[in-house]
């Protein structure tokens, strides 16, 4: 199952924040990449618990965030600003 992540990024003073709104969770590297990919494997601890459980799709639909439809392995991606 693929995730996809509307990330907003904010400049910090030494490096860059970005932020999922929809999850709540926010993520910091000292370059855009590094704090996007931060945030990558952040939201992927965060949803992992859920998949474990049986409840991956009905968390994802109450925070709006949309995914395939297909099966496998959770990936978590962010969209292209």
């Amino acid at each position: 199952m693929r995730v996809v992540l509307k990330p907003v990024v904010n400049q910090a003073k030494n490096g860059y924040l970005v932020r999922s709104p929809e999850l709540r969770i926010a993520a910091y590297g000292s370059t855009l990449d590094l704090a996007s990919h931060n945030l990558e494997r952040l939201a992927l601890l965060y949803l992992r618990p859920f998949e474990r459980e049986g409840c991956l799709r009905e968390e994802l639909a109450a925070a709006g965030l949309e995914n395939d439809a297909g099966g496998g392995d959770l990936i978590v991606a962010l969209a292209e600003a």
